[in-house]
């Protein structure tokens, strides 16, 4: 990572000294991508807490996942993007929080997943960062 004159210091990072290159003088980068974020509403909330009796639940106002999800221009696009991505959304979301498929919910439509979660949908999605993006999980420097 190409760190730059200028860096950007995340709050909660920067109590322990983090800080991540910014692009330097150059415009930013907006990618040909959406974000979606789903936060858990009642009805994902309430299948959680019936899995178990620990009364651990998800975080509904805490740090999600944020997918980057194809872009889009008008409100019809955006609802085609959803309806394209939001069974590997929705299953993601389930094995996050119990990775045994069969205590999910069977039937899984858009009408459930609307229901189950809070949505927000951002058409402009810009890279701050001048290193490209690369795949964490497949990390082979471990």
């Amino acid at each position: 990572m190409h760190c730059l004159r200028r860096a950007v210091k995340n709050p909660t990072l920067a109590s322990i000294g983090y800080s991540f290159p910014l692009r330097h003088a150059a415009p930013l980068l907006m990618l040909n991508r959406a974000a979606l974020i789903v936060r858990p509403a009642k009805p994902f909330l309430e299948w959680a807490a019936s899995l178990d009796d620990s009364a651990i639940l998800p975080a509904v106002q805490g740090e999600q996942t944020v997918y980057l999800v194809p872009e889009y221009e008008s409100e019809a696009e955006q609802r085609r993007v959803l309806q394209e991505v939001f069974t590997e959304v929705f299953e993601s979301e389930l094995h996050g929080w119990h990775t045994d498929p069969a205590a999910w919910p069977q039937r899984r439509t858009l009408a459930m997943f609307r229901q189950w979660f809070l949505i927000e949908m951002h058409s402009v999605v810009e890279d701050l960062c001048e290193y490209p993006i690369e795949d964490d999980e497949n990390d082979t420097d471990a």
